[in-house]
């Protein structure tokens, strides 16, 4: 049994400089090593649940909207005395900043 303490990877700046090395690194073969390959699942199971919420349901929303606004609403049509087209047509610009930003 072996054990890696990765408390370290969450306060301080050397946690920080070591994930970001191992983002850029181009040596594919670090990611062979048992205790990054560790340290990496670790990081996948702690991050997972936050990646899910900030980006890829947000997504889905913004592909849906989109879709919606493309096919149903793009020539105006008035719908419940709201001119659709310039909402859904606003969230769609927003959030495509927001995608383009993060």
């Amino acid at each position: 049994m072996k054990i890696i303490e990765f408390d370290w990877i969450f306060s301080g700046r050397e946690g920080l400089l070591f994930i970001e090395e191992l983002a850029t690194t181009r040596n594919e073969n670090v990611f062979e090593v048992n205790s990054i390959k560790i340290c990496v699942e670790y990081l996948w199971r702690f991050y997972y649940k936050q990646l899910v919420k900030a980006v890829i349901i947000p997504y889905i929303i913004y592909f849906i909207i989109f879709v919606v606004y493309a096919l149903y609403f793009y020539d105006g049509e008035k719908l419940y005395g709201f001119q659709v087209n310039h909402i859904l047509g606003s969230i769609v610009l927003l959030r495509s900043i927001f995608f383009l930003y993060f």
